[in-house]
């Protein structure tokens, strides 16, 4: 039961969130998240991966399955300072580097080849997935 909570919890955030592009405060507040770790997929444009950290609350980690764009995040974030509270790496497009129940908040424009049971595996009790 908890786990179609959950889905449906997940469901809801994705079909909101797709009406509309928003800032990372505004996926912030959205998501009602207060801190911990938040991971943005898709993070050729390290502006909303860096919009996500809004203070010493969050850990944010950026995924991308280009590396180009992941050394152009990295260099952004270097740049403002952010190295380290904020962070990118490459991931192979499918397998959430992650345990189980580690992700506060899960940020995509698109899962592309994750598959929602792969969010729902890396998402802490509580956690938000806005896609």
């Amino acid at each position: 039961m908890k786990r179609i909570l959950s889905l449906t919890a997940l469901l809801l955030t994705f079909f909101t969130s797709m009406t509309q592009a928003q800032t990372g405060p505004e996926i912030l507040e959205s998501s009602g998240v207060q801190g911990g770790l938040v991971v943005h997929l898709g993070c050729n444009d390290a502006e909303l991966t860096v919009a996500l950290r809004a203070n010493d609350s969050y850990l944010v980690h950026g995924l991308d399955t280009d590396p180009d764009q992941v050394a152009a995040a990295r260099e952004q974030i270097q740049e403002l300072g952010l190295s380290g509270p904020v962070s990118v790496s490459t991931f192979d497009g499918e397998h959430l580097p992650y345990v189980d129940n580690l992700v506060n908040l899960l940020v995509a424009e698109e899962l592309d080849n994750v598959t929602v049971d792969e969010v729902m595996r890396v998402l802490a009790p509580q956690g938000v997935a806005y896609i």
